[in-house]
């Protein structure tokens, strides 16, 4: 409904920045259906963190609009809608994390704690589907690598046998970088709790760590990857 009051008020001018929002970061990593289990698992790890982001950019995006629309020009809601898309993509996977930072009660402590345990998790299986995918990799280079020099394959075959694996490597690189931004907010979020804070301090060096051995992983594909070898 409210929507459509804006588009009637402001018309086309409005579908643009609303494009743009979703736009924003909806560059999602596409799963390889011959790829393996760990890199479809990474593949569609990247793609829940992008629409988590997609999500919250939208809901920003709108209340942005609505807090210009208060001052009484439309300008102003465009702006508006532009900002709110930018925080709200920050915001929309972090909702536990920034809902204790702004109201401090027991209650959003607990979901705080029990949001960032399961980012530590998630973080951790990540991680693991990271360093087989790693594995993978540089078993599948060397093999194909001595086809190259037996003359049983061309250079140009061996970079399209292993072309899956720069899918692999875009979605390790968004995750790596939510995982920033996760643990980021949790260790404020623990600075905030004090004492009490404890727990949140742990997940968020959990994530900190498998975001590490993430980094590690991506850093080994991209060494597989440059390494084509000469018949």
């Amino acid at each position: 409904m409210l929507c459509r009051m804006v588009i009637r008020a402001f018309g086309l001018r409005v579908a643009p920045i609303l494009l743009s929002a979703a736009m924003l970061v909806g560059c999602a990593v596409a799963v390889d259906p011959n790829s393996s289990p760990a890199q479809q698992r990474m593949a569609q790890a990247s793609h829940q963190f992008n629409n988590t982001v997609a999500t919250g950019a939208a809901a920003g995006a709108l209340t942005g609009l609505v807090v210009g629309l208060a001052s009484g020009k439309w300008q102003n809601a465009l702006i508006g809608m532009g900002v709110g898309a930018v925080t709200g993509s920050v915001a929309g996977y972090v909702v536990a994390q920034n809902n204790y930072a702004h109201a401090q009660t027991q209650e959003n402590l607990n979901a705080a704690i029990q949001d960032a345990a399961q980012g530590a998790q998630d973080a951790r299986n990540d991680a693991a589907d990271a360093k087989q995918i790693a594995d993978e990799a540089r078993t599948h280079a060397a093999g194909l690598a001595q086809a190259v020099q037996e003359r049983r394959m061309t250079a140009a075959q061996y970079r399209s046998q292993l072309s899956s694996y720069n899918q692999s490597l875009k979605a390790m690189e968004l995750i790596s970088s939510g995982l920033a931004k996760k643990s980021d907010d949790i260790h404020k979020s623990a600075t905030i709790a004090g004492d009490s804070g404890v727990q949140l301090a742990a997940s968020a060096d959990e994530i900190d760590k498998s975001r590490a051995e993430i980094d590690q992983a991506a850093d080994q594909i991209r060494q597989a990857l440059a390494a084509t070898p000469s018949a």
